[in-house]
């Protein structure tokens, strides 16, 4: 086999390519009338297709560090979304291929996505948002053997629009006017046709809306993957076929995540990132050689399956036993089916905040972990076991302890007065870890939160009625094989470095200049918990602590922070605090409660178009009240 050519689309859900059976939730939201993808089809048709390949993750970097490692998110260390780099210890597709002669080449339209978690580690050559760069160089080199890993960014939102500048047209700006108009908008024509221009549209229709709906969104979603198809991608197809680069070569086509319901509670959300459900984490997946019979497998599978399988039909699938540690993954190509395999998926919830906290101080907890079977998939909600009370809770420090609980058992982060409480109270010794976990588990808040639950997918194929698994029912069989499988797969993960520095010292002058007294003690405490530095910023800048501190960039650095990043940030949410538009929006929210003041809010901008003068000032006015 000379070439191996693995592409990743990012964002491509399962359904939306040709071979898939399961049209369900296209037919449901009308998308199939404009989604037609004869490139991938074509390539379908002489390919291994699977039906139930399923991603480790709901976002793109752990993703794609498991499609290139062959490795579990716990396997390679790069688990939420933006905090970790790949372990040292793990080694990636292209750093295994170089040992066995091949010449390695990476064009990812993000760079950003790559290169600072080190997903970039063993290709010789490295192409961002440069199809014309990447096409010239393998012109030059298609005698060599070649690995090529394609990473495109195009299904990816803002749907319709592209990052390489050759593709962006004006079909994107047309989809925006229409969506502008059913939202009573009034767009303006940006003067330069670029990504950040044109992104900028949908932000602020977003900013404006709330979030992206499944009735608005995912036709158009289906459209822009109909003209990545039929554009961008047939050409990056035509191109390699034109220099031969797929004779004799083995072609793998998958993505990262897909596009679908992402929280429980709004199912109506078009998105990503968030919950481990199928519309996300299921993506197509094809492998083509001239030399495989094409067929649909139904198999369950996983992205994790890519690395073993090129490492099988390229090398030799006994490389995989000269790691020095075992692959997650498993080869595909054998005939052999695997009815007992578990196949695991994760996701990290980051911390949602009214505000934007830099990115030096990064705070994520896991939120999901799920097993899926055949028709069935077993979830735990956050990390129950870890507060076991029939364990030895006396050998966890009671930070540790007090997080545990708040994340593994009430699923979310821990509120720095609550947490400061707590911890007083266990060092006082005014309540044990034992009487701290009986009054959590007593509490109306923990009685309410599902955190064993199974889906039956054949029965409820849109996830809407997931089965709580409490008492008798965690006691059967199949339930405890899945949970302690996933329970298996996430321990002992291994260790690797943050993206960004950890600064102490930082923290320390932050702390040493906001608090009188046990300033030492606290700075420890946040640099134990960093998103606890994230609650104490907001509660001093609510309890106006801070408003009395002149609005001036200087005074603010000079006064309280070292990070002019942290400053800027600081500095921008008191102008809000100090601001006229604050003063009346508490007022005015004071009155009416948010729910009627949003139809207030919507009544007057529908009644008022934007475009007459009226509502050119409600619009402002509003607008500052309700997003100030």
């Amino acid at each position: 086999m000379k070439n191996i050519i693995l592409i990743s689309i990012d964002n491509l859900r399962f359904d939306c390519v040709g071979y898939q059976p399961d049209k369900k939730e296209l037919i449901k939201y009308d998308v199939l009338r404009n989604l037609e993808t004869p490139t991938l089809d074509l390539i379908a048709e002489r390919s291994l297709c699977f039906t139930h390949c399923i991603s480790t993750n709901t976002y793109t970097t752990a993703a794609h560090a498991s499609m290139l490692t062959g490795l579990y998110p716990p396997g390679h260390g790069i688990r939420a979304f933006y905090e970790k780099k790949l372990s040292k210890d793990v080694y990636t597709l292209a750093e295994i291929l170089k040992v066995f002669g091949y010449e390695t080449v990476m064009m990812t339209d993000v760079a950003s996505l790559f290169q600072p978690l080190e997903l970039h580690r063993g290709y010789d050559h490295f192409f961002h948002n440069d199809d014309i760069g990447l096409f010239k160089f393998l012109e030059e080199n298609k005698a060599k053997k070649l690995f090529i890993f394609l990473h495109f960014y195009d299904v990816h939102s803002p749907f319709l629009l592209s990052k390489n500048p050759q593709y962006i047209n004006d079909e994107y700006f047309t989809a925006m006017k229409a969506l502008y108009r059913k939202f009573n908008l009034e767009i303006r024509d940006p003067r330069k046709k670029n990504h950040k221009k044109y992104r900028k549209l949908w932000l602020d229709l977003i900013n404006h809306i709330g979030y992206a709906t499944h009735e608005a969104f995912f036709p158009l979603y289906g459209r822009g993957v109909s003209w990545f198809d039929q554009g961008r991608f047939k050409c990056c197809m035509d191109r390699l076929k034109a220099m031969d680069l797929l004779e004799d070569s083995m072609l793998v086509i998958t993505s990262d995540h897909g596009e679908g319901k992402s929280v429980p509670e709004n199912p109506d959300k078009f998105d990503h990132g968030g919950c481990l459900f199928d519309s996300v984490i299921r993506v197509p997946f094809m492998i083509y050689h001239q030399d495989f019979s094409p067929r649909l497998i139904e198999d369950t599978v996983s992205i994790v399956d890519i690395v073993p399988t090129i490492l099988d039909l390229a090398v030799n699938d006994h490389v995989k036993n000269q790691l020095s540690y075992p692959l997650s993954g498993i080869p595909l190509t054998t005939s052999e089916k695997n009815h007992e395999r578990f196949v695991y998926s994760e996701t990290w919830c980051p911390e949602k905040r009214s505000f934007k906290v830099p990115e030096i101080f990064p705070s994520n907890f896991l939120y999901q972990r799920s097993v899926r079977k055949n028709t069935r998939k077993f979830v735990i909600q956050g990390e129950p076991e870890s507060n076991d009370f029939q364990g030895d809770m006396q050998n966890v420090s009671q930070e540790e302890f007090v997080k545990n609980v708040y994340r593994g058992l009430l699923l979310r982060f821990e509120g720095f007065t609550e947490y400061l409480k707590a911890l007083n109270d266990l060092k006082e010794k005014k309540m044990t870890k034992d009487g701290f976990l009986r009054k959590t588990m007593n509490s109306l808040e923990y009685r309410s939160k599902n955190r064993y639950v199974m889906y039956n997918l054949q029965e409820d194929p849109f996830e809407d009625h997931p089965i709580k698994l409490d008492g008798t029912s965690l006691l059967s069989a199949e339930a405890r094989s899945n949970f302690d499988a996933i329970v298996r797969i996430s321990g002992n993960p291994v260790q690797s470095d943050y993206i960004f520095p950890q600064d102490d010292e930082m923290i320390r002058e932050i702390v040493k200049k906001a608090f009188k007294q046990n300033w030492k003690e606290k700075a420890d405490l946040l640099i134990d918990n960093k998103h606890l530095l994230t609650c104490l910023m907001e509660d001093l800048i609510i309890q106006k602590k801070l408003s009395n501190i002149p609005r001036k960039n200087k005074v603010i650095k000079n006064y309280l922070f070292t990070s002019e990043e942290f400053s800027l940030f600081l500095y921008d949410r008191m102008f809000n605090i100090t601001s006229k538009s604050f003063i009346v929006r508490r007022i005015v929210t004071s009155l009416i409660p948010y729910d009627k003041l949003y139809k207030i809010y919507f009544s007057l901008i529908k009644s008022f178009p934007r475009h007459t003068k009226m509502g050119k000032w409600l619009y402002r006015f509003m607008t500052r009240i309700m997003y100030s």
